[in-house]
């Protein structure tokens, strides 16, 4: 078992590896066309620089996964900031090859024009990159449930996915959405996975500003992927004593209305049935109205069959950059972001609060959902 672990980890790193030096060969070829302007193309100092992005890559991982300083945290952000303006660099490029040849048909571009365009696009898109994950915006939706209680009628609630506290989310970023939560004043607070990143470190500042996510009938919290990827239980720990109360395979009644939690499946899992383990959750009727809480958006027809009025999902990050909002709606058959309505039920999914690995969003905006909830 533990060589065939091994023997899997290897692949890994190394299928890892061939595609960032493809990735950083190929950046270097964009780089010798695009810089075709210079008297004198500065191979020898880009080739060094790209060779030390690409172990940046591993070390900065291996860095944010043993320590936890500021120094670290800054050196991970820089390394994949630069990821990510480089595959932001991969679509100016695109974009300007298009305009290239548009324009030969007319008035072919000078090889300064068309670097001129390559750096402003990649700078262009990369600064909406950086502001679509640092700007978050409070997205309202009105959202009617069958049989709502009175209680309920007219009340707000927020959900929050995949704020992925860790090296680069921390508490800043913790206490900027306390503050936007706040000024919602939301009768209830659901949060649909990746909480945390996956790193594991010192989260009690962070922990701290938990303490301020408040609302009068409670902070739900079911785990998503990430969470899985935590080897101690710390992260996990400082939601105690925070008020905030894990409901993984649990449910809770808040005046009428059923906040089911549905955890992530574990590793190794095969096969996952959401009907199932809705339907195990001690305390289930379907008859009464409910709210699911499930991290991956994923088995819509069978939530709706079983009895969900309104799923609350995440995971996708709406693909985060281009083109990867397209691989999304392809791998979730164009479920991965938006609201979606299957018979009874309403389907929410979030495009989420942080992001993974690159700090940029280009067609995707770090996002809180507020919910107004009415009587269908």
């Amino acid at each position: 078992m533990a060589k065939k672990i091994a023997q899997q980890f290897v692949i890994f790193i190394l299928s890892v590896s061939a595609i960032l030096a493809a990735g950083h060969f190929l950046f270097y070829l964009i780089l010798k066309d695009a810089l075709a302007f210079l008297p004198n193309f500065p191979g020898f100092f880009i080739t060094i620089f790209l060779s030390a992005s690409f172990f940046c890559v591993f070390l900065s991982q291996l860095l944010i996964s043993r320590f936890e300083n500021g120094y670290v945290a800054a050196f991970y952000f820089l390394v994949m900031s630069w990821i990510g303006i480089a595959w932001q660099g991969f679509v100016a490029y695109l974009l300007a090859i298009i305009i290239r040849l548009v324009f030969s048909v007319f008035w072919p571009l000078s090889p300064l024009a068309f670097g001129l365009i390559f750096l402003i696009l990649t700078a262009l898109i990369s600064f909406f990159g950086f502001w679509g994950a640092f700007s978050t915006h409070l997205k309202e939706i009105e959202i009617p449930i069958d049989n709502l209680p009175d209680f309920w009628q007219g009340k707000k609630i927020i959900q929050l996915s995949d704020v992925h506290l860790g090296a680069i989310y921390r508490q800043k970023s913790m206490a900027r959405i306390v503050r936007l939560v706040g000024k919602v004043r939301p009768e209830l607070v659901l949060i649909t996975g990746d909480l945390f990143d996956g790193t594991d470190g010192d989260f009690s500042q962070s922990g701290k500003e938990l303490l301020a996510l408040h609302a009068p009938e409670g902070v739900f919290f079911v785990c998503g992927n990430h969470e899985s990827r935590l080897v101690s239980a710390g992260p996990i720990e400082h939601l105690t004593g925070s008020g905030i109360e894990l409901l993984d395979n649990r449910l809770v009644n808040v005046h009428g209305l059923q906040i089911l939690g549905v955890a992530y499946p574990k590793k190794g899992v095969r096969s996952f049935s959401l009907t199932k383990a809705i339907k195990s959750l001690p305390g289930f009727d379907r008859q009464k109205p409910n709210i699911l809480m499930f991290h991956q958006p994923i088995q819509f027809a069978e939530a709706a069959d079983a009895g969900v009025d309104l799923y609350l999902s995440g995971h996708t990050h709406y693909g985060q950059m281009f083109p990867f909002n397209l691989l999304a709606d392809l791998v979730y058959h164009g479920y991965s972001y938006g609201v979606k309505k299957f018979n009874n039920m309403t389907a929410l999914i979030s495009s989420g609060v942080g992001t993974w690995g690159p700090p940029l969003r280009t067609l995707s905006r770090s996002e809180i959902v507020v919910i107004k909830l009415t009587k269908k």
